[in-house]
């Protein structure tokens, strides 16, 4: 998403009563009542055996070629989209090649967690953003890229969080803080959209729109350069930390649950918390 910035214009949908992912694309702005293009995939199916790759001790599959024609449109290249299928019981490289470059794959999420983010934290960053009367913000949770999100908390406390136990059992281990990069620079979905305000649109139709200029949205340091100045580690080279990875605990019962918006948590903390 560096390099290609309209993959954070893509929104996925996960269904898990339907079966399906979908993908829906707000890459470009369409006139009141306009269709904005999407595709869905079965999440039970597991891709075509065509294409394998082992990366990261992790077995991927190839999703096929209507999925990767739709996505090479919208992020105007080519690609494919993969999707991981199970683990290797013995170390194994990566035999297939990018077809644009020739380059061995790799992948930014590759043997990653959950990457959890605490409401309280984001909107603490918020006040300082807008203490310093940053243009374009407040930014949303989105922004840090979470596969859960929690609120209720106080900001930060995830810094000393060892084992979240969510509602009907299942239980979640902190495995470590998220080191974040430039990329919570670049606006994530949602904050590039808007509810228009046109009476025939209707109150609940999203249109994708466009802020500010390509190069100006896409310039800012913000929010890592205020993180920067009060997020980073004592130790390790001066990471900037934003949020938390936690693994699923491996016991079968975890693994048979699901887990559901608005499900409490409880956090149990660590003997000592991470120096920031």
């Amino acid at each position: 998403q560096k390099r290609k910035k309209m993959i954070g214009q893509i929104q996925a949908i996960v269904d898990i009563e339907q079966d399906t992912l979908r993908l829906i694309s707000h890459v470009i702005a369409r006139p009141c009542g306009g269709r904005l293009e999407e595709i869905s995939l079965r999440i039970s199916q597991s891709g075509t055996p065509r294409d394998h790759l082992w990366v990261n001790g992790r077995r991927w599959k190839d999703e096929g070629d209507h999925a990767a024609e739709w996505l090479s449109r919208q992020v105007e290249c080519s690609c494919r989209l993969v999707r991981i299928v199970g683990e290797a019981h013995e170390k194994q490289s990566s035999t297939l090649q990018c077809r644009a470059d020739h380059a061995i794959p790799s992948f930014a999420n590759a043997g990653a967690g959950l990457l959890i983010v605490n409401t309280a934290s984001v909107e603490a960053l918020n006040t300082r953003l807008l203490q310093a009367r940053r243009p374009g913000f407040p930014v949303s949770s989105s922004r840090f890229r979470p596969n859960m999100v929690l609120a209720g908390g106080r900001a930060f406390a995830e810094d000393s969080w060892s084992t979240l136990n969510i509602e009907d059992g299942v239980k979640l281990r902190v495995e470590r803080p998220c080191e974040r990069c430039e990329l919570v620079c670049i606006p994530q979905n949602e904050e590039n959209w808007t509810h228009s305000s046109r009476p025939d649109c209707g109150a609940d139709r999203v249109q994708a729109v466009k802020h500010a200029p390509a190069r100006e949205r896409l310039s800012s340091t913000e929010p890592l350069a205020t993180l920067g100045k009060f997020r980073r580690a004592r130790e390790g080279g001066g990471r900037i930390l934003f949020g938390v990875i936690a693994s699923l605990d491996p016991s079968p019962r975890s693994a048979a649950l699901r887990v559901r918006v608005g499900q409490r948590v409880d956090a149990l903390p660590y003997m000592s918390t991470i120096q920031v």
